[in-house]
C-alpha cells in the first residue's frame, strides 16, 4: 500500500516571491506567479485567464511546479500561444520544456481537453 502521508506547504506573496512553512523565501522560485500541479489540468487555467490572448501570439511563464504524489517542487518555463478561437472555446498551444500539446479551453478558461491527460464529459 502506498503511503499518501507526504504534504507541501509553501505559500506565495501573489508578487512572485514564495515561502517555506517557516516563513523563509525560496530564491530559486522567485519571479513565478502561478503554480502547475502534475496531477491536474485545472492549474492550466490560471495563467490563461490572467491575461487577454491575440491569436498566434505567445506568452512566457515562470512556473512553479509541484510534482505529486512525491511533493516536491521546481520552477519551470511554459508557453501559450493562442492557435484557435471560437465563441465555445479557445485552443492553445502548450510547451514545457520539450514537452508540446494543445489544450483546450471553454468560454470561461477551464480545460476541456488535455490530450493524453484529461478530457472533460459534459
Amino acid at each position: 500500500m502506498r503511503n499518501f502521508n507526504k504534504s507541501l506547504n509553501i505559500s506565495s506573496n501573489g508578487k512572485g516571491r514564495w515561502f517555506d512553512v517557516k516563513g523563509n523565501e525560496i530564491h530559486e522560485l522567485n519571479g513565478a506567479l502561478d503554480i502547475d500541479i502534475s496531477c491536474t489540468p485545472f492549474t492550466n487555467s490560471l495563467p490563461i485567464n490572467r491575461f487577454e490572448w491575440d491569436q498566434n501570439k505567445s506568452k512566457n511563464f515562470k512556473i512553479v511546479f509541484i510534482s505529486i504524489p512525491d511533493m516536491t517542487y521546481k520552477e519551470v518555463k511554459q508557453s501559450y500561444t493562442l492557435i484557435k478561437d471560437t465563441i465555445d472555446s479557445r485552443e492553445f498551444q502548450y510547451k514545457s520544456g520539450i514537452y508540446e500539446t494543445k489544450i483546450e479551453v471553454d468560454i470561461n478558461g477551464l480545460v476541456i481537453a488535455y490530450p493524453g491527460i484529461f478530457t472533460r464529459h459534459f
